[in-house]
């Protein structure tokens, strides 16, 4: 707990933010980040609005298509990543590729029936990323369960 009270210090001051939840998945970030940077490495690549573009998250799987495409249209007008602030302030390049107009624009075209698909009973979201991804990578991870950043970090305990 001791490292992410210093480095929730450290997240407020970059992110000029206060809000709970945010700071609890930034320092999950930062410490990522800086571990990272201890390899020796001087730039990074996020997935930041990948989630958002394709309708990653759980919570939109049972939502009609038409809501599921309101959704990201309305929070794309409204996001905010704090992963290029905290890579920057530890010396890092930090690269978007979802982020960028080209892409956001796309994926705002792509219906929300090519995001969300029924496999084999379970509900997925990221669908048609998955599918871009296929022979790239191995079929656990293009079928893997999304995890949020609280729960795979354990992060989810901060109070």
């Amino acid at each position: 707990m001791g490292e992410a009270e210093e480095v929730a210090k450290h997240v407020i001051r970059i992110v000029k933010s206060f809000d709970p939840v945010e700071i609890r998945n930034d320092i999950s970030i930062y410490i990522a980040m800086k571990e990272v940077k201890m390899l020796g490495l001087n730039s990074v690549i996020t997935g930041d609005g990948g989630d958002e573009l394709f309708a990653g998250y759980p919570f939109l799987f049972n939502l009609e298509p038409y809501e599921i495409d309101n959704w990201i249209k309305n929070i794309v007008k409204h996001w905010f990543f704090a992963s290029k602030l905290l890579g920057e302030s530890l010396g890092f390049k930090v690269f978007q590729p979802f982020l960028d107009e080209k892409i956001v624009k796309l994926a705002l075209e792509i219906p929300a029936e090519f995001k969300v698909v029924d496999r084999n009973g379970t509900k997925y979201g990221k669908w048609i990323l998955r599918e871009a991804f296929k022979n790239f990578l191995p079929t656990e991870v293009i079928w893997r369960s999304k995890y949020p950043i609280e729960a795979g970090s354990g992060s989810i305990k901060f109070k």
